[in-house]
């Protein structure tokens, strides 16, 4: 073995490996610099960063969500942009997945439509487990839940009698899903989601009431009881829906989209709080009276004296109060004179330093500025289009997420019962539900229109799509919230009726018109301006 010698003759002894490098190969993980020495951030599970503090970041943006009109406006137009005022769904069986023709898939597609929407919209509200609102607005409260709280969480209940179905829905709120007693969380019990062997959730602990409702009389003792609800029944059927995203392996519970920007909302009300109080003070004090006396510095100088001086000013004010054309005459005692504040709000910084924040806070909820803001005034058409097309790719991801996690689950309860009750009758062949479930759920959910910057434009460039084959009606319907059957049934109803009262069928009904549609000269389409 080879040894290098030293000055002094003695081999030279290596450096410990944690003094060879003389600064981090990262500056993000060099502690020594001044920027990074107090900066000691966790290194803790998905789990063990989250739930210690998951309360209290539920509990701060539940707070901005009542008490802050961004955080109420953003959260309403996150709900309405995802779903809308209903979600609607097209039925799509997979006919090679389920053994049946195309024909007969799209038949049994229609069979399902038809009687989930006599299901969600039934008058009694039957669907909503507290008849509150129908099937499309139990899922808004789901997702609004998702939304501020981080968690969708939902009881499939069996309630016979009311209607003709007995497949109901009861929303929790979130809270409720906590450990027996408030207990610690331990390795199979994740604040209130107990895990099977691999980690997958196979009980939840609910709450038979909210903690904060521990103050009535009537559900004192249901604040004190929980309920070990398994996730499903042993063939399959969904009794508990827990819907979150997972960001990290091994998390359970989901993080308050607000979680990152809680700080800032704090400090941002403060301000715009501040500058308000300050704008209202110079509103109301227009002016000030100087004297020449301090009444602390010379009172033990001139004692009486000034006392005296200060008792006739006050005379002498209340008693001259002199008016000209109606109009008030100030007459200053002698000694006095006025001086005047120059108002210093609004504040000229303030707007920019508002904008800053708010674009932070739209980026946590996943919408552009303008959006959350309301503030279009430095848009035109490129920057708009830009805009909508970026914020609707989170927001149909953001459906589809929902769809998956929340909404298809419930469906399947449901199309489950209407397959039993017979409302639903699968062509012969046709797979069962239980075999073949991915097949028999297969359905596409239409959400709100997309809208459109400019309709001409963007009207032309479907059409487009259509002729070169790019694009079908049923995307370009559903993407502005139409079911394209529905459209087409409707059309054929319109031409029938100018037809049988004998009036011009319009250009739209020509099918030479309509096919030709596309062919616009290039003078035709208006020229993008920049304003």
């Amino acid at each position: 073995m080879r040894h290098f010698l030293g000055v002094d003759g003695a081999p030279m002894v290596a450096a410990p490996r944690t003094m060879r490098a003389a600064a981090a190969a990262y500056a993000g993980a060099d502690r020594q610099s001044p920027e990074l020495q107090d900066y000691r951030p966790s290194y803790g599970s998905a789990d063990g960063d989250l739930l210690p503090e998951r309360r209290d970041l539920v509990a701060g943006a539940r707070d901005h969500g009542r008490n802050d009109g961004w955080i109420t406006g953003g959260v309403q137009r996150l709900v309405d942009s995802v779903l809308g005022a209903a979600i609607r769904v097209q039925s799509r069986p997979d006919h090679r997945a389920l053994g049946i023709s195309v024909e007969e898939a799209h038949e049994l597609g229609r069979q399902i439509e038809t009687a989930y929407k006599r299901y969600a919209n039934h008058p009694g509200r039957w669907a909503d487990a507290t008849r509150q609102t129908n099937l499309a607005g139990v899922f808004g409260r789901a997702f609004r839940h998702r939304v501020v709280d981080g968690d969708s969480l939902g009881v499939v209940q069996w309630r016979e009698g009311g209607s003709r179905y007995s497949t109901c829905l009861h929303v929790i709120d979130p809270d409720r899903l906590c450990n027996t007693n408030d207990g610690p969380d331990t390795d199979i019990l994740r604040a209130g989601v107990e895990l099977d062997a691999d980690g997958a959730a196979a009980h939840y602990h609910v709450r038979r009431a909210h903690p904060g409702d521990a103050l009535f009389a009537s559900t004192a003792l249901d604040a004190w009881t929980w309920d070990r609800l398994p996730r499903e029944t042993p063939w399959g059927r969904p009794i508990v829906i827990h819907d979150y995203a997972v960001e990290r392996a091994g998390q359970h519970r989901g993080k308050p989209p607000l979680a990152a920007v809680i700080d800032k909302l704090r400090m941002i009300g403060k301000a715009s709080n501040l500058e308000l109080q300050t704008a209202v003070r110079d509103a109301l004090m227009g002016a000030f009276i100087t004297s020449p006396y301090d009444p602390e510095m010379v009172e033990s100088r001139l004692g009486d004296q000034l006392s005296q001086y200060q008792t006739d000013r006050l005379s002498f004010h209340e008693r001259s109060r002199i008016k000209m054309n109606g109009l008030n005459v100030p007459v200053l005692f002698p000694g006095e004179q006025p001086v005047l504040l120059a108002p210093t709000r609004p504040n000229s910084g303030f707007p920019g330093f508002l904008q800053a924040f708010l674009r932070n806070i739209a980026t946590a909820l996943g919408l552009s500025y303008e959006q959350l803001s309301q503030d279009w005034s430095g848009v035109n058409y490129s920057s708009a289009r830009a805009a909508l097309l970026e914020v609707w790719r989170g927001f149909a991801a953001r459906r589809e997420e929902f769809v998956q996690g929340f909404i298809l689950p419930f469906f399947s309860a449901w199309l489950e019962e209407a397959l039993d009750i017979g409302d639903v009758v699968p062509p012969r062949g046709c797979a069962s539900f239980w075999d073949e479930p991915a097949g028999w759920l297969n359905s596409t959910w239409i959400g709100p229109g997309r809208g459109w910057v400019d309709p001409e434009k963007e009207a032309k460039a479907a059409v487009l799509r259509l002729q070169a084959g790019l694009s079908t009606l049923e995307r370009e319907c559903a993407e502005q919230g139409l079911d394209y059957e529905e459209v087409l049934y409707q059309r054929k109803r319109e031409l029938d009726l100018f037809k049988s009262l004998g009036l011009p069928v319009p250009s739209w009904g020509e099918v030479s018109q309509l096919m030709g549609a596309a062919s616009y000269p290039s003078s035709s389409a208006p020229a993008e301006t920049a304003d």
